[in-house]
């Protein structure tokens, strides 16, 4: 089944600076929700102001070095881009995604975050996927103009770095869709070099695990089926 999950778009700042305007990408319709994935420079010692609508679902900081923010708004009639403001200044690299047919109230059915220590691996928090929820989505937000490579089987929606000194800072985001409700751990991101890092595991409520539960329902798990979708 294709996931409802798409990746809309990246932002690169333009240095460290106290105002950042995040361009719409488009492509997505009024009612889905959007996601922005942050990953900003200075950790906790920088406030972010996100524009009217948006709602912050998760923030953690490593240190002072780098902070991952994840926000979610329900798409309405939005404009050519959203304003956030940094306090002090600060570098943002980003990327944006829609969910078609999310719950705007709780886009996501799990999301866990975690710091870690300099290095090339950036390990995820584990998760466990459920009858509802079968798209997962892993972020990192990291120091350095580096690049990443997903967990094996996971895809790759944005790979992403404002390289500008004196704070360069780097965003990924991986996507996969689990055909049955099942326990993940041991998945690290791998980093093209050493640095402080911070990432999250997400999980989506979609259509998709009601179709699923309905299926498995209604026929016996030893039957084969063969479904055409036109």
């Amino acid at each position: 089944m294709p996931s409802l999950v798409t990746q809309r778009g990246t932002y690169t700042g333009a240095g460290v600076v106290a105002t950042h305007n995040i361009t719409n990408p488009g492509g997505f319709a009024n009612g889905d929700v959007l996601v922005l994935v942050l990953s900003v420079s200075g950790g906790s010692s920088t406030a972010l102001t996100p524009p009217a609508g948006w709602t912050l679902r998760l923030r953690i900081d490593n240190g002072t070095d780098v902070s991952l923010f994840v926000y979610t708004k329900t798409a309405a009639s939005e404009g050519a881009q959203w304003q956030f403001s940094a306090n002090p200044a600060a570098e943002i690299a980003g990327d944006i995604l829609s969910i078609a047919g999310g719950d705007p109230q709780a886009p996501f059915v799990l999301l866990n975050g975690q710091v870690n220590v300099s290095g090339t691996d950036a390990p995820f928090p584990d998760y466990a996927t459920g009858s509802f929820a079968d798209v997962a989505l892993l972020f990192t937000a990291a120091v350095g103009n580096i690049t990443f490579t997903s967990p094996t089987g996971y895809t790759e929606l944005a790979d992403v770095a404002d390289a500008t000194a004196p704070a360069p800072m780097a965003c990924h985001v991986s996507r996969k869709v689990h055909g049955y409700p099942t326990s993940v751990s041991g998945l690290s991101d791998t980093l093209s070099g050493a640095n402080l890092s911070v990432t999250a595991s997400a999980l989506v409520w979609t259509d998709q695990g009601v179709v699923r539960q309905l299926i498995e329902t209604v026929v016996p798990v030893n039957a084969r089926i063969e479904t055409v979708i036109a």
